[in-house]
């Protein structure tokens, strides 16, 4: 039985790797309460991005009552991706982070000085309900330039007249790094096939 449908050249693999490799690529902040904040991902001068899939979580804080937070379990944060060079927006608007990301929403750590400030508390009882881990990539295939950037705008709806609160996201794009993207292409497309 054979279990490869195609030939691995392996001397043809070790001269691409310098040229092309597997890269994550992570960035991460946090939107004040009914506040838009844009954050780059610069991707340097060594080479084009091809975005594969990417991952992501994001909180659901937002102020219970009178120094008290709760972990309400609905998602506040919409996103837009735009390719910095370009100013080419991915999206037509913004979209909800529980509709794009995996594994999604993540309970908050109380003791997260960054999210529990100013004399807030979270109690165990606030926390919200057990978020289900599942890791489901979007996939998402998009060549950036090299030294280009790109721009994660979000939005937090919870704005402070319904309770808003600070809340952290993170998105890990998966990719091909590539010095020479187009003669990259070319070779793979040359893999015998038996």
């Amino acid at each position: 039985m054979n279990l490869f449908r195609e030939h691995l050249d392996i001397e043809k693999i070790l001269r691409l790797r310098s040229s092309q490799y597997v890269q994550p690529l992570y960035v991460e902040d946090i939107v004040p309460a009914g506040k838009e904040k844009s954050t780059p991902l610069p991707l340097s001068t060594i080479g084009a991005f091809l975005v594969l899939e990417f991952r992501g979580f994001f909180t659901s804080l937002r102020v219970k009552a009178a120094l008290t937070l709760e972990d309400l379990g609905v998602c506040p944060l919409r996103m837009e991706i735009q390719a910095g060079a370009s100013s080419l927006k991915m999206f037509g608007d913004y979209v909800p982070m529980n509709i794009l990301l995996s594994p999604g929403r993540v309970r908050v750590n109380p003791a997260d000085p960054a999210l529990i400030t100013g004399g807030y508390a979270l109690a165990n009882a606030d926390q919200g309900p057990v978020p289900g881990q599942l890791f489901y990539p979007t996939t998402y295939q998009y060549p950036f330039q090299a030294n280009d950037t790109i721009s994660i705008s979000v939005k937090n709806d919870f704005d402070s007249s319904v309770g808003g609160w600070n809340n952290r996201w993170g998105i890990c794009f998966f990719g091909i790094r590539a010095r020479y993207i187009k003669e990259a292409i070319q070779e793979t497309k040359k893999v015998k096939v038996f």
